[in-house]
């Protein structure tokens, strides 16, 4: 009786203090827990190398992390020009990598597009130099209150990168499509922005003489 005594009393302690221990520690875990990170209109980086890409975009840079076969290829912009420097493509094309598609277009502002046209005219032949297939993306900014606006806007943007692409050759890669966001103030449907790409790639189609491509 006495060790059946002390059983229960061992068991009754235990079930009496173990949740005053275990409140304590959940809330500590939800207390430290950060918030979820968002996606950044601007990448942060390491101090970057221009000499050595592989510190500067570690994931970009390196095939053997993305763990696919074919084609290697990178895109560029003007967030890989810190300070101004210049990329040496000779080096980045001794990793191994193909084809390289530099930002040449930016629908957001008339400034972020200016900067992207200035590096698209400096990396552009740089990369041709080195050996690189280039292509050009555009940096979709979807505006418009409703369904016309949105088309005049989709069908202003797909001219605006079109004219500084040119027309298509061969042994050139299309116009790209980089669609990532639409505005936070307004309400549009799944419906709205795919109406948005088409007609921007409808345009798109027409002026470069062939299919663009899309980022999502």
């Amino acid at each position: 009786m006495y060790i059946i005594g002390s059983v229960l009393r061992v068991l009754t302690i235990l079930a009496l203090t173990v949740p005053l221990f275990a409140n304590p520690a959940i809330a500590q875990d939800e207390a430290s827990t950060e918030p979820a990170e968002t996606c950044q209109s601007r990448p942060v980086f390491d101090p970057p190398v221009v000499e050595r890409p592989l510190r500067n975009r570690p994931f970009a840079f390196n095939p053997a992390m993305q763990r696919i076969s074919g084609p290697f290829g990178i895109d560029i912009s003007r967030w890989d020009h810190p300070s101004d420097k210049l990329l040496n493509f000779p080096i980045i094309k001794s990793q191994g990598f193909d084809f390289v598609i530099i930002k040449l277009s930016d629908g957001a502002t008339q400034e972020a597009n200016r900067l992207a046209k200035k590096w698209w005219r400096i990396d552009r032949p740089a990369a041709e130099a080195a050996g690189f297939l280039v292509g050009g993306y555009h940096y979709a900014s979807p505006k418009g209150a409703n369904a016309v606006e949105r088309q005049l806007d989709a069908i202003q943007q797909a001219r605006q990168a079109s004219k500084t692409y040119g027309v298509w050759k061969k042994g050139r890669l299309p116009l790209v499509l980089d669609l990532e966001v639409v505005p936070r103030d307004s309400k549009w449907t799944p419906r709205d922005i795919t109406n948005w790409a088409l007609a921007f790639l409808a345009e798109a189609e027409r002026l470069t003489k062939t299919p663009p491509m899309i980022y999502s």
